[in-house]
This record gives structure tokens, C-alpha cells and sequence, in this order.
């Protein structure tokens, strides 16, 4: 890291050099190695004004404070920066992470079975067939099973005169019959 001091109607002490670059070792854990850093210290009449410069790898960072006591504008500085790293770590992050997000959808494959909406529509529709294989009136269900062994029919829908709910009566694959009920 190399440091350079500029002093206007100031001399620099050791301890203030100290200082500042004792302050840089934490901002430069965060940010990654810096290459140059340029502070820059004027005396106005009432105020010091620290202006630091930093430029690291990938980013070029600013800041420019004034304070009644030299340690202060140098503290206020410091951490104007540190917050400008924080927050450009931050966005990196945020881009990563959406870049990540929208690489795994690409790379996402529809489930087997799934049909594009765009292709469905290309498609001829499956011819469905009507029919009114139903009772109108409440039956038993074993008045709704003999009615369907009349009627050669696969599935007979009707009202269950005993709970007053909508059933169907079907034979399986194993020809044998079979009974469904709304829940409720």
C-alpha cells in the first residue's frame, strides 16, 4: 500500500501517519488489497480539512470531511469511506446473487409431463365425449349400483338419499365396483 501525505499550512507529525495507516489495515480486510492512498490535510482558518483518496484494484473511493480537531476530520473520513466499501460490497452481492438466480432458470428443464402452454395450443384438443350417465333423484347406493349394471355404463353419478351427497359409482380395472363421496 502506498501511502502518499500532503499537508497545506500544516506539518504531519509521526503519530497522525501512524494513525491513518493503522486505520487503513481494517478497510483493507474489507475491501481487498489497496494500491494507492492519498490524504490530503489543509488548515483553514477555524477547521482541518482531511480529504482521503483510495484506490484499490477494481474501485476508486472518496471522501472529504472537515472538523475543529484534525483526528476527527481524519475519523470522519475514514468512515465515510468504509461505508462507501460497505455499500459497493453490498451491490456486488445483490448482482451475484440475481445473476445466480437467473442462471438457474435457464438451466431449470420443464418436468416430464409438462406441456407448453404455446405447444398445447398448437395441439388438436382431445375429442371428450357427453354423456348423461347421472340419477336425478336421491338413491341408495345400492339402488345406484344396480342401475349401473343395467345401464353397461362405466361410472353412474348420483345423490345419496341417506347423507344428501353427490357420489360415484364405477367399476375399477379389476371390474370390481367402487364408491366415491364428496368430502363435507
Amino acid at each position: 500500500m502506498n501511502v502518499i501525505f500532503t499537508a497545506k499550512n500544516i506539518k504531519l507529525s509521526g503519530a497522525i501517519k501512524g494513525f491513518i495507516r493503522e486505520k487503513l489495515l481494517p478497510l483493507e480486510k474489507i475491501e481487498g488489497p489497496i494500491i494507492d492512498v492519498e490524504v490530503i490535510i489543509n488548515k483553514e482558518k477555524i477547521n482541518y480539512v482531511a480529504e482521503l483518496l483510495i484506490k484499490t484494484k477494481l474501485n476508486y473511493y472518496q471522501s472529504k470531511q472537515s472538523h475543529k480537531i484534525l483526528k476527527q476530520a481524519l475519523r470522519e473520513s475514514l468512515k465515510n469511506i468504509r461505508r462507501q466499501i460497505k455499500k459497493n460490497k453490498a451491490m456486488i452481492k445483490d448482482k451475484k446473487r440475481i445473476l445466480s438466480r437467473s442462471r438457474q432458470r435457464e438451466q431449470t428443464t420443464p418436468a416430464e409431463g409438462y406441456v407448453d402452454p404455446a405447444t398445447r395450443a398448437s395441439q388438436p384438443p382431445v375429442p371428450v365425449e357427453m354423456v348423461s350417465n347421472y340419477l336425478s333423484k336421491p338413491v341408495t347406493i345400492a339402488e345406484a349400483v344396480e342401475h349401473l349394471k343395467k345401464s353397461g355404463e362405466n361410472a353412474l353419478l348420483f345423490k345419496n338419499r341417506e347423507n344428501k351427497k353427490t357420489s360415484v359409482v364405477f367399476y375399477n380395472r379389476k371390474k370390481s365396483v367402487c364408491l366415491i363421496e364428496e368430502e363435507g
